[in-house]
């Protein structure tokens, strides 16, 4: 009990940290734009990725939190997270995914991001579906 008791407030004094701004002012504009349940679930993402003192290993979770719907891949052959948004590219969202690649993953991590539609990885039958799409190949795109 005391476990859970401890782990609670831990994870609202990470919480607090970022309210203060102790992980930089760009994390904390746009953390006080999520709801709730939303940094609810962040905090306790982030908790354990403390805790298992692991990044990126949560990474597609929090994505997941953040943008519903949404389809992640690593492409091993890049090295990169291949991210489909189904959401407008609007700064509230390009703000949002900015959050949780600062939070959740290392600075030599690299992803793509593809706004409001699906893509289709060459290699990866499930995701090439009829239909409009975007051809993902590593040797076409250019790094963000």
């Amino acid at each position: 009990m005391n476990d859970v008791r401890n782990n609670q407030i831990d994870m609202e004094n990470l919480r607090q940290e970022i309210r203060e701004g102790l992980w930089g002012h760009t994390i904390k504009s746009t953390w006080d734009e999520l709801t709730e349940v939303e940094s609810d679930k962040v905090i306790a993402l982030l908790y354990r990725q403390l805790k298992d003192n692991c990044r990126s290993l949560y990474f597609i979770d929090a994505i997941s939190i953040i943008f519903p719907f949404s389809s992640c891949y690593y492409h091993t052959f890049d090295e990169k997270f291949i991210l489909c948004l189904p959401y407008p590219e609007i700064n509230r969202n390009i703000h949002r995914l900015r959050l949780v690649a600062d939070l959740f993953l290392d600075v030599t991590n690299k992803y793509d991001a593809y706004w409001g539609r699906h893509i289709g990885i060459i290699g990866m039958d499930k995701t090439m579906q009829i239909g409009k799409i975007a051809i993902y190949d590593h040797k076409l795109r250019k790094d963000l």
